[in-house]
């Protein structure tokens, strides 16, 4: 977490110190092989907007964590604010992260230069290099710091992430009725274990890889599943729950629409298990919305 400080920290004081022009274009709907804007704009801007994956950080850890309620919306809607600084950095260092129209168009040509994670992670540290590097540090360290940067960004989220599916395990062995499930070794084992088997399908370690194109309607998926929750709370303590379900409302459509476009996609590409993947989750979505429906029902009984 000081790294993260120290590194946001740094960016942050280069950019105003560079004080960079915005060399990308305000709109740029003219690229060869994109999809459609819409729906997926609202479903590839994640952490920095809404987050189901923060949803579950939020109720499996930091609800455990927290002294009192007193401390839940700063920590909770702080820990936000500071996301959405970083989705900001990131974006500006890749609008303002290059030195000329010409550098961005080139990185920019196409949907299929621009793509893969590698390439787009590699936007970011050329970027936000740039920044750090106007306070005087070599750009190649520039370079190197922001790269240690995203290395502990993803090994704090991994971690997170790998004790969170120890819990949901938990919880799904409770209410099968598995109670061995809810032991924390076998729970990590299953945690680790299952990341470790999907790694070994693909040659180089990279069978994560595979599940990617998923990850932000998935994500969406989450906020919708949180945004519900909250809402239906609120709604049965009877107070204000406009504001979850509308933005829930919105998310599931955005989210639907992704994944049937995308299993349409993958169809015709005869990628069956992406297929079997997303239809699986938009039937998940589905029964989320049909049991949300029954509890506000109830609500107004």
């Amino acid at each position: 977490s000081h790294q993260l400080v120290v590194g946001l920290a740094l960016m942050i004081i280069g950019l105003f110190v560079l004080n960079s022009q915005i060399v990308a274009p305000m709109v740029n709907t003219k690229v060869p092989g994109a999809p459609d804007w819409f729906p997926f704009l609202f479903i590839t801007i994640a952490c920095g907007a809404i987050s189901g994956f923060h949803g579950l950080v939020a109720s499996g850890t930091t609800s455990k964590q927290v002294a009192s309620w007193s401390d839940a919306r700063a920590v909770g809607y702080g820990s936000m604010l500071g996301e959405g600084v970083l989705a900001l950095l990131a974006t500006l260092a890749v609008t303002a992260g290059f030195d000329t129209p010409l550098e961005w168009h080139s990185h920019y040509s196409s949907w299929a230069a621009a793509n893969g994670l590698s390439v787009k992670i590699g936007a970011f540290v050329l970027g936000a290099g740039k920044f750090v590097s106007s306070l005087g540090i070599p750009r190649e360290i520039s370079h190197t710091v922001i790269a240690v940067l995203i290395i502990s960004f993803a090994a704090t989220s991994l971690d997170t992430a790998c004790r969170i599916q120890r819990y949901i395990i938990g919880e799904f062995g409770e209410a099968i009725k598995m109670p061995v499930l809810k032991n924390r070794f076998i729970g990590s084992g299953l945690a680790v274990g299952s990341a470790f088997l999907l790694m070994l399908t693909s040659e180089g370690g990279k069978g994560g890889l595979h599940l990617w194109p998923l990850f932000g309607a998935t994500n969406q998926m989450l906020a919708v599943l949180s945004l519900i929750v909250t809402g239906i709370y609120l709604k049965k303590n009877s107070k204000p729950a406009r504001v979850y379900l509308i933005p829930a409302f919105f998310l599931i459509i955005i989210t639907s629409m992704g994944l049937i476009s995308n299993i349409w996609l993958y169809y015709t590409q005869s990628k069956w298990g992406l297929v079997s993947l997303a239809a699986l989750l938009l039937l998940a979505q589905l029964w989320v919305v049909q049991e949300a429906i029954q509890a506000l029902k109830k609500t107004r009984v």
